[in-house]
Formats: C-alpha cells, sequence, structure tokens
C-alpha cells in the first residue's frame, strides 16, 4: 500500500503542474472585474457567467488605470498557486480597460427602469415603529445572523417578539425564498419586517438585485429593513 501523502507534498505538485503549463503562463483573459480590493497590493476576481478566477497584481508602480467592480478588463499574466490557501490565481502584470461589464450594464438598466416607475421615491418610504411589538426576520436558519439578531434583540430590546422565515440569503433560490417569505410574514400581524445576512461578496449580495424581490419589497405595506 503507498503511503498517504501530506497535503504539502500534494498542493506542491499542483503548484508545479500549474506552474510548467505553458498555456497557463503569459495568458491574456478578459472577464468583468467583482470583489475589487485596493491596498498593499491589488485584488480582485474576474467573472463571466459561468466562471470566476481569484486574480492579484503585486505591482506597486502601476502603468494603468485601477479597475472597479462592474469593469470589463483585459488582463495579462500567469497562473500561480497560493499553496496555504489551496487556490489558484492569476498573477496580473497589466490590465487594459474594455468598458462596462454586461452584469453592471444589466443592474444599471434595471435601477434606471425601477426609478423610472418611482420604486425609489422618498414618498414610498414608510415611517419605522419606534416601539415594534413584533419583528419579523428573514434570514438563513444555518447562519450565525439569525443568532446573533437573536442575542442584540434580547440584550436592548426583550420586551419584542420576533418571528423568523427560514430563507436562502445567497444563491440562485435566495431571491424566490425571500420573496415567499416576505409574502408569508406579511400575512402575519407584524409592526416591521428585516431581512439580514453577514457580509459578502457582490455574487454573495446579487440575489437582493432581482427585480421581482425589488417590488415585492416596494408593494409591501409592512416597513422592511435589509
Amino acid at each position: 500500500m503507498n503511503r498517504p501523502l501530506q497535503v504539502r507534498e500534494v498542493s506542491g505538485y499542483i503548484s508545479m503542474l500549474i506552474s510548467r503549463d505553458a498555456i497557463l503562463r503569459n495568458i491574456l483573459v478578459t472577464g468583468e472585474v467583482t470583489n475589487f480590493k485596493n491596498g498593499r497590493y491589488l485584488y480582485f476576481d474576474l467573472q463571466d457567467d459561468e466562471a470566476l478566477i481569484h486574480c492579484v497584481c503585486f505591482f506597486k508602480n502601476r502603468a494603468f488605470d485601477l479597475p472597479k467592480n462592474g469593469d470589463k478588463i483585459i488582463v495579462y499574466g500567469s497562473f500561480s498557486t497560493y499553496q496555504k490557501g489551496g487556490v489558484y490565481q492569476l498573477i496580473v502584470s497589466k490590465i487594459e480597460m474594455v468598458g462596462l461589464g454586461d452584469k453592471l450594464k444589466e443592474l444599471e438598466e434595471l435601477k434606471k427602469k425601477l426609478a423610472l416607475e418611482g420604486l425609489f421615491d422618498k414618498s414610498r418610504k414608510k415611517l419605522l415603529p419606534s416601539f415594534p411589538k413584533r419583528i419579523g426576520i428573514i434570514t438563513s436558519f444555518n447562519g450565525a445572523v439569525i443568532h446573533d439578531f437573536g442575542n442584540e434583540i434580547c440584550r436592548r430590546y426583550p420586551l419584542v417578539k420576533i418571528v423568523a422565515a427560514n430563507a436562502s440569503v445567497q444563491g440562485i433560490n435566495a431571491a424566490k425564498e425571500i420573496k415567499n417569505a416576505l409574502i408569508e410574514l406579511s400575512k402575519i400581524d407584524i409592526d416591521i419586517i428585516v431581512i439580514c445576512r453577514g457580509g459578502g461578496s457582490v455574487e454573495d449580495l446579487s440575489p437582493f438585485n432581482d427585480e421581482f424581490l425589488v417590488r415585492e419589497i416596494a408593494n409591501s405595506k409592512i416597513p422592511i429593513v435589509t
């Protein structure tokens, strides 16, 4: 029987394969920027409709414009592995701006469409009750938020009653599940509804941009906080 390999051995072998692959060196890749972070180095993800690649740029003196989330760009670089994190990434040495990404275009068009219909008008905003008796919360029962929210409410406002509805807060089914939870809670005598989740990437938060969910929130007779 062969001896079991150490994690570092397997990771090192994968890293070697990637570093020696000619196709993955000095490569041009195009996609839409997301999760952009500008610190000591540039970190961002490059995505299209079906996949995502982690990118990092180590150059301090960059002779190109900094991209932002939603930009469509072409990057030049080589693939490497971050063995400690067990991920592969594209080490970028050059960035060329192409324009506005498809996903951001779609979002901007949706925002304009809904704004023209008046869904974002300040006159539509509902006053929040100062001392609600029943608060509805929509979140995932599998996450930490439900516990954090409950603990904070008990500490600061123990007289209130919480009515919780379970819904995915990320993924392809999230928008539909949140909408259904809103419909169910609207049938109950509730003073305010809170839709909440922890932080997250642009992709994690994308269900909250769903048109049908936005319309359900806009048509709600109950004040809603997200």
